[in-house]
């Protein structure tokens, strides 16, 4: 994973990464725009497993 989308996800700003990695603006939200759409083809394509089988379910008391 490129390390500017790493640090989007954990909060960093355009402007703080395009100063950091020393490129552009546009190309930080290039990067960004195009991880989203890898992750929006990823989940398109996905499929939910046919069967569960041992699935547990833990009741966490207040």
């Amino acid at each position: 994973m490129n390390p500017s989308l790493k640090g989007y996800l954990e909060g960093v700003g355009i402007t703080a990464l395009a100063r950091i990695t020393g490129v552009s603006n546009p190309l930080i939200i290039k990067w960004i725009r195009n991880c989203a759409k890898i992750i929006r083809e990823l989940i398109a394509t996905a499929t939910a497993p046919k069967k569960f089988e041992n699935v547990e379910i833990l009741e966490m008391d207040d």
